[in-house]
């Protein structure tokens, strides 16, 4: 059985702002499927899945709220490699919404006001690279 670490339609349906664009319930999950992409921890069957909505963000024909839209705006447990659950079970599923928050308190009031641009997909990505280091270095 497949477990659901991240879910739009879970946002939409609970703790998502209804004055905010749908859109918005994709972009902190977005940062986050890219990231796992960017460091090999989706399985081959599934990223070949995605291609065209990986060519689609790499050409910059979207942003990463819609690419994860297009991916089906869930990352599962069946998704990710071995390597990938470990860290997702261990970080991601425990830890990574709530130092997203964190991350850009400052600047937006809430996590779902964040925008979706390459300069806060690269905050986030570096944040995760750091983390994931450090977890590497502990397990």
């Amino acid at each position: 059985m497949s477990h659901l670490y991240e879910s739009a339609r879970l946002h939409l349906t609970s703790d998502f702002p209804e004055e905010l664009p749908e859109s918005a319930a994709y972009t902190h999950g977005g940062f986050l499927l890219i990231w796992l992409l960017n460091n090999d921890m989706i399985k081959p069957h599934v990223s070949e899945r995605f291609e065209d909505a990986i060519e689609r963000f790499n050409d910059s024909q979207i942003n990463a709220g819609q690419f994860f839209e297009a991916c089906g705006g869930e990352i599962r447990s069946d998704m990710l490699t071995t390597s990938g659950n470990n860290f997702a079970l261990a970080y991601l599923e425990r830890f990574y919404l709530e130092d997203y928050k964190t991350l850009f308190q400052e600047d937006f009031p809430r996590h779902f006001d964040v925008t979706d641009n390459d300069d806060h997909l690269e905050v986030v990505c570096e944040m995760l690279d750091t983390i994931h280091h450090e977890w590497t270095l502990d397990t």
